[in-house]
């Protein structure tokens, strides 16, 4: 029993010395809190203090809104691609439009237009080359770029990554800017390529191109995006003396490179152009950047324009204007047809410079200023869409226009959204050097429009690379035109309608004997003319083999030629031993011819 007691004893001495003290301070702890709690608690919240009577507010009937109407969504415009919270100030000069900027506003650099006072009907006439009045400036908020902060985290980035340069100099765009750098030797270009995302993470840039080396300066080139993007207007383009003093009709203003200097195109020497890009890249505003300043510089004398548009959707606002041959045309037969009648131009312009002793249309031009032969300006939207539906009758005709139609003054501009390599072909391509390229999808149509990478870094709305001639390549800024402005000039033109517009007449008779003779072989109008060469020397026979020496082609084309010949009834249906009897005399063919 006296064991039994003594543990009891010693268990309850545990527990009063070793698990009692532990709950003593967490009551206190409560107590002290609950009195802190009082001594901080508003009066008539508790504390044993009685609540103030607070008399019941009425109750108030709920406020009837009617039900918010739902927006509906704004459908851009075609060729409005990048058009942003465009305003017009109507009756206020330049320096009060910039007073209605407010901060809030000109933070996000929209692009604002100075007003447009005047009706175009009370503009005075000016000529047939319109006034720029007709267009707006783009009033914007100047955002200067902290190039040295730039420039010191892109040699630190640099250096992480053992590439030891220096910046040297910067040019600053509207866009992008373009750091050089000058690296130390021994570094591996390729190594530098390789670093644009780590470089673009490290300067919280979207994307970054890095030109390795520049062209003829022996240094590395990083074109970052700006903080705040600078649109570019095309009537600044257009009074800048690059475009005015320029002598050529088909002077195009285009936009700004990053170097702040124009980009002016010289489409006939150019000789043709191809212009790629994706959605939204901003290919259609430049398309029209180009058509609406050749109208600024060219009269319907000196050029005439030919705009092809299966979408339906980009030129109906050019109809009307007295530089066009025709109406927009939309339909795909039609279109290729067209072409046809280009390639019948060019083969008729060939042999009457030739019989004028002049090389090229400049030299005709220059020598015979009052019988200017006007150039020729064809515009394709979506070749694609063209390509699809008239198959190759349309590339081979675009193709022997490529080879030939430059010096006689037949220029062609094609587009495309669709650059692959289906569409721009390896025969496409080769005649046509000079390429404009916006944001493509991926490296592979990049490299499908250039040549090379580089455009799939390009950061959309406008912004380009131009492959020149000569191999270089240029990044710039298109030019910004509206719709409004397009329907400005072109309602100013139609007040200038040709009066007896011979060329238009004839290219509206040679279209209808083209059209007739859709499906023929191209060949078929000199073999016409042969055929009436021989009846004057007495020849009244011709065969397929004679057809195949005179023109250097195969018998199954030459064969093809005769049943034609057949089916029109120019020869007999059946051929003797000299060949087929020419059943037509001199005076039917000369319909032909």
């Amino acid at each position: 029993r006296f064991t039994g007691k003594v543990g009891t004893y010693i268990i309850l001495a545990i527990l009063i010395l070793f698990i009692l003290p532990a709950f003593i301070p967490v009551i206190l702890f409560q107590k002290g809190f609950a009195l802190l709690a009082g001594l901080f608690r508003r009066p008539g919240r508790g504390g044993g203090k009685k609540k103030k009577f607070r008399p019941e507010r009425p109750i108030k009937e709920p406020i009837m809104r009617p039900p918010k109407e739902k927006r509906k969504k704004q459908h851009k415009t075609p060729g409005e691609e990048f058009v942003y919270h465009v305003r017009y100030f109507k009756g206020v000069d330049e320096a009060s439009t910039k007073k209605e900027l407010v901060p809030g506003e000109a933070g996000r650099n929209e692009p604002i237009h100075s007003g447009f006072e005047k009706d175009v009907s009370d503009i005075p006439d000016a000529g047939p080359i319109p006034p720029t009045d007709l267009l707006s400036y783009l009033i914007q908020k100047q955002e200067d770029e902290n190039v040295r902060e730039i420039s010191e985290l892109l040699e630190d980035a640099l250096n992480e990554y053992n590439i030891k340069g220096r910046v040297v100099n910067v040019e600053t765009g509207p866009m992008v800017s373009l750091y050089e750098v000058e690296v130390e030797k021994g570094i591996k270009v390729n190594k530098i390529v390789s670093l644009d995302r780590e470089l673009a993470l490290t300067l919280s840039k979207t994307n970054i191109r890095i030109i390795a080396p520049l062209p003829g300066r022996g240094t590395i080139g990083f074109e970052i995006p700006n903080r705040k993007r600078q649109f570019v207007s095309l009537r600044e383009i257009i009074e800048m003396d690059e475009f005015q003093n320029s002598p050529s009709p088909l002077t195009a203003a285009f936009g700004k490179g990053t170097n702040g200097k124009p980009v002016i195109l010289h489409i006939d020497e150019l000789p043709h152009l191809l212009i790629a890009g994706a959605t939204m890249s901003g290919k259609s505003i430049g398309i029209h950047s180009i058509i609406t300043s050749i109208l600024y510089k060219a009269t319907y004398e000196d050029v005439r324009i030919l705009l092809i548009d299966p979408k339906r959707l980009e030129f109906p606002y050019y109809n009307g204007i007295p530089h066009l041959l025709s109406d927009v045309i939309v339909e795909t037969h039609e279109a290729a047809s067209v072409l046809k009648w280009a390639i019948y131009e060019m083969e008729r312009r060939f042999k009457f410079l030739a019989h004028k002793n002049c090389r090229d249309i400049h030299a005709y031009n220059s020598a015979h200023p009052d019988e200017k032969l006007p150039f020729i300006l064809i515009v394709i939207d979506e070749l694609a869409d063209l390509l699809a539906s008239s198959g190759q009758d349309v590339e081979q005709s675009i193709v022997r226009l490529g080879q030939k139609a430059r010096a006689i003054g037949i220029n062609l501009i094609l587009a495309t959204q669709r650059p692959s390599a289906d569409i721009i072909t390896g025969t496409i391509k080769a005649n046509f050097p000079a390429v404009i390229a916006f944001k493509a999808a991926s490296k592979i149509n990049s490299n499908i429009i250039l040549g090379t990478q580089g455009a799939e870094t390009l950061l959309g709305k406008g912004d380009f690379l131009y492959h020149k001639v000569n191999g270089e390549i240029i990044r710039g800024q298109a030019a910004l035109v509206t719709v409004e402005e397009i329907t400005r000039t072109v309602q100013y033109l139609r007040r200038f309608k040709a009066g007896d517009d011979e060329f238009k007449k004839m290219f509206e008779k040679d279209k209808e004997i083209t059209l007739e003779m859709d499906g023929k072989d191209e060949l078929f109008p000199e073999v016409i003319r042969l055929i009436y060469n021989n009846l004057l020397d007495d020849q009244n026979a011709i065969s397929t083999s004679y057809i195949q020496r005179k023109f250097s082609i195969g018998y199954n084309r030459a064969a093809r030629i005769i049943e034609t010949l057949a089916e029109e009834g120019i020869i007999d249906t059946e051929g003797g031993s000299k060949g087929r009897q020419i059943l037509v005399d001199v005076e039917t063919l000369k319909d032909y011819i």
